[in-house]
């Protein structure tokens, strides 16, 4: 079996969370509109080299790949975005 559901429905349930909260602070402009910092800080963040060697993406480590890649991305819901 290639996905097993529970951890499948897991990691879904905490995506929803995630984004959800991330376009509530977006829209409520408590976040900067843009965060860009250099490729290299961001891969060594996110850390892929070993997601994509290694795999082991359970709901939490999902839940925390999320949370910093959103801190890193353009917040369209922003009132300051153009």
């Amino acid at each position: 079996m290639l996905w097993d559901i529970d951890e499948y429905t897991d990691a879904a349930g905490k995506a929803i969370e995630r984004l959800a909260a991330y376009v509530d602070a977006s829209q409520r402009g408590s976040e900067p509109v843009i965060a860009q910092p250099p490729i290299e800080e961001i891969a060594a963040t996110l850390d892929q080299r070993a997601l994509i060697r290694g795999g082991g993406m359970d709901g939490e480590r999902f839940a925390a790949f999320l949370d910093a890649y959103l801190e890193r991305t353009t917040r369209l819901h922003h009132p300051g975005s153009l």
